[in-house]
């Protein structure tokens, strides 16, 4: 018996692709891609956040610590707290503690200054 969920599946055309998995691809936010295990032979298939929605996250960052923005400092902690602890359990699987360390060093000094 087919499950439902697997007769609803439809190709796009012009957004399906074929690609090499060492080359990688996109999917839901990551970044899938065949890597050499660092001191080893072995190769690995690894999941990392990607670029695109890094950038995104930066951006609504940057939103709410603007100078000007009419939000209190106390809310927009609130909020940057409540977005960073979705983002973090959404891509917990992923591998991303450069750019987690990245995206810390980013909203430190966002806060900051």
């Amino acid at each position: 018996m087919y499950s439902p969920l697997l007769l609803n599946i439809a190709l796009i055309g012009d957004r399906t692709q074929i690609v090499h998995l060492a080359d990688g691809f996109d999917v839901l936010g990551f970044r899938i891609v065949r890597i050499r295990k660092r001191g080893t032979d072995k190769w690995h298939v690894y999941a990392f956040i990607a670029d695109k929605l890094v950038e995104t996250l930066k951006r609504k960052i940057k939103a709410l610590t603007q100078r000007l923005s009419h939000l209190g400092y106390k809310i927009a902690l609130i909020r940057i707290n409540q977005i960073l602890l979705g983002w973090a359990d959404y891509f917990r699987h992923a591998v991303a503690k450069h750019t987690i360390q990245c995206l810390h060093t980013f909203i430190w000094w966002r806060m900051v200054r």
